[in-house]
């Protein structure tokens, strides 16, 4: 087993590096230039010059990366542009909201699959099962952000006392932070309840035909029994591995909800600073994004060592 985790630590890191590099490289090719918004109509090449040199945009892009990766190492992700504040400061701030949507997105969207998955592999072809797999395919296929628009007209008009838009923390009001975080974590939410229904329908239905569960069948266990203790165990690991992914979609799938809500999360900033062509707030908000995803299919992955006793002695 330690084996097993040193080898996903060191695969880990070599990821994180992987894509600082990528990230970097990628805001610095995206057409447009921080230095001609910054200056505007004023702009000239004497000024330009003068203010990327400030910047530390005139110098190549390997040594930009050098320096940038550096200050990475020492918890220092640059100052913004825009702003001139230090962009941790601005994540830190920011990623408790986008932690609590995506956290109520996850446990919305289990509560949803979980039931729906298992029943929908005891019943396999029953009309229950012929009804749920078409509606799972439309939550695969619509994307976050319409059905995010479709709960803002639908609450705006039906429950309007429900829906004000805006944040409050759930430290200050917790029923205003559940009227803020519901609809966006739901919107968030559904597509992940639909492929987590799918695959937990499809990895029990392998399980339930496993010789080990015909013999517990056999012995007088009762259904309950023989699907939540034999069946449902055994088939988490393949449902682990479509959550963990999951998750990672849900962060990146942040960024156009939040936008839609008006939630002011990390996925904003991004996005926001991608249009103001912000290259350190935006690199350290992808980066941030990016190690989160990381981190969570690390847990994942030492999570299947508790489930399966073959990672643990390989």
């Amino acid at each position: 087993m330690s084996t097993y985790i040193t080898r996903r630590f060191i695969l880990t890191v070599f990821i994180l590096f992987s894509l600082s590099i990528i990230v970097f490289v990628s805001m610095h090719a995206i057409p447009g230039d921080i230095v001609d918004i910054m200056l505007g109509i004023e702009a000239t090449p004497k000024s330009v010059a003068a203010l990327k040199k400030a910047l530390g945009l005139d110098r190549p892009i390997y040594l930009q990366y050098l320096k940038w990766f550096s200050n990475v190492l020492q918890g220092n992700l640059g100052d913004s542009l825009r702003t001139g504040r230090p962009v941790m400061g601005e994540i830190l701030y920011r990623l408790p909201l986008t932690l609590e949507l995506i956290l109520y997105s996850m446990i919305i969207s289990l509560f949803i699959a979980t039931p729906l998955g298992i029943a929908s592999a005891i019943k396999q072809n029953s009309w229950f099962d012929h009804i749920l797999r078409p509606i799972s395919i439309v939550g695969l296929s619509v994307p976050s952000f319409w059905w995010g628009i479709l709960f803002i007209i639908l609450i705006s008009y039906y429950i309007p006392s429900f829906y004000s838009g805006g944040y409050v923390s759930i430290f200050k009001d917790f029923w205003g932070n559940f009227k803020a975080i519901f609809p966006p974590a739901l919107a968030l939410g559904i597509a992940m309840a639909a492929v987590v229904t799918r695959f937990t329908r499809s990895s029990l239905i392998e399980v339930l035909q496993e010789d080990y569960i015909v013999t517990a069948r056999a012995k007088g266990l009762t259904e309950v029994l023989v699907v939540g203790k034999h069946g449902l165990r055994n088939s988490l690991i393949n449902v682990l591995t479509i959550i963990g992914l999951q998750a990672g979609y849900l962060l990146s799938g942040a960024v156009l909800v939040e936008a839609v809500f008006s939630l002011p999360g990390v996925g904003r900033l991004a996005l926001d600073a991608v249009l103001q062509r912000d290259y350190p707030m935006v690199q350290g908000s992808i980066l941030i994004i990016s190690f989160l995803f990381v981190m969570v299919n690390l847990v994942v992955d030492l999570l299947y060592g508790l489930l399966d006793p073959r990672i643990r002695i390989s």
